[in-house]
């Protein structure tokens, strides 16, 4: 919820309650463990690193194990576009 509200992106930050009652329900249903595996715990940590250091790209390619783990547990097939796109512009701020 943090890179959604530092991402210096409104509409991404209007996710946080969404996405904080999603994760809270899926620990409930025992969708998801309390703990993250240590892969997807340094992902998420690798992805606020490059946003805080303003590397779009190496965000978008961190978030990859993120993204293949919601569409896991959501039954989503993967995008068909592999390759990063452009780096979107960004205003970055301090955390």
């Amino acid at each position: 919820m943090l890179l959604l509200r530092y991402s210096g992106n409104s509409f991404f930050a209007s996710f946080g309650a969404l996405v904080r009652e999603t994760a809270r329900e899926r620990g409930r249903q025992g969708i998801a463990p309390f703990k993250q595996s240590e892969p997807l715990a340094q992902a998420h940590l690798d992805v606020a690193r490059a946003i805080m250091d303003g590397e779009c790209l190496t965000a978008e390619l961190h978030a990859g194990p993120i993204a293949e783990d919601l569409r896991d547990v959501a039954g989503v097939a993967p995008a068909l576009a592999a390759e990063p796109g452009p780096a979107p512009s960004v205003s970055v701020h301090a955390v």
